[in-house]
């Protein structure tokens, strides 16, 4: 029997995520903008971190359902094996795509602005909530054997 990954439409995937992809850059810069309008709340370097940290679990959530919805269009039940076959590398590509996405606007920023003494903070936040991010995703996939149907990134937290 094929594993789901070898049968997942990739092609469909790809069309459905580049129009997502589009808007959710331009989201991105968006919250750049308004991380360094701020007034309050700390470093700008850490409400970039923390905005773009928003905005990844929003993409988390479009890319599940889009990947859901593809494997549901091939007639397909989502399953736990199509979940870490599929899901959890989507969702951890994307995690370590966006991870250096941010860490190299940090650097650019800092260097820009002068903010150097603001990098290093800002940098230990973002490695330590992204493999945070990880654990939980890992973790959320291994421990529901079999009841997936509910495992959706969310805001609040990655497994209900």
């Amino acid at each position: 029997m094929d594993r789901p990954s070898q049968r997942f439409d990739r092609q469909l995937f790809t069309l459905k995520v580049s129009e997502l992809t589009h808007q959710m850059q331009t989201k991105s810069v968006a919250c750049d903008r308004i991380a360094r309008s701020r007034k309050t709340g700390g470093s700008i370097l850490l409400n970039t971190v923390d905005g773009q940290l928003v905005l990844l679990h929003e993409w988390l959530e479009a890319v599940d359902h889009a990947a859901r919805e593809v494997w549901q269009v091939q007639g397909e039940a989502v399953t736990p094996q199509f979940v870490r076959d599929v899901l959890l590398p989507a969702a951890i590509d994307l995690i370590g795509g966006r991870h250096s996405a941010v860490s190299f606007n940090i650097t650019s920023s800092a260097t820009r602005t002068g903010g150097t003494q603001e990098q290093q903070p800002a940098q230990q936040h973002l490695a330590r909530e992204f493999e945070k991010l990880k654990a939980e995703m890992n973790t959320a996939t291994r421990s529901k054997r079999g009841h997936l149907s509910t495992w959706r990134p969310s805001l609040h937290r990655l497994a209900d």
